[in-house]
């Protein structure tokens, strides 16, 4: 998609941070929690706060 729209002068990007902890994802409830913690590489879910610096940045002039 980067390469398609970047003759037009637009910039395209994407986070893709894997699990993170979300009232969609289910909570202590959701029965794959377990097995996607263990596939992650840090044994965790992500937090969305860690993601709202990264989001602010791609969505700004900066990037």
């Amino acid at each position: 998609m980067a390469a398609e729209w970047a003759q037009t002068g637009v910039t395209v990007n994407s986070i893709s941070p894997g699990y993170v902890e979300t009232d969609m994802l289910g909570g202590a409830g959701n029965p794959y929690r377990e097995d996607w913690t263990h596939r992650t590489p840090m044994k965790r879910f992500g937090e969305t706060p860690e993601l709202q610096g990264l989001t602010v940045l791609l969505a700004s002039s900066l990037s």
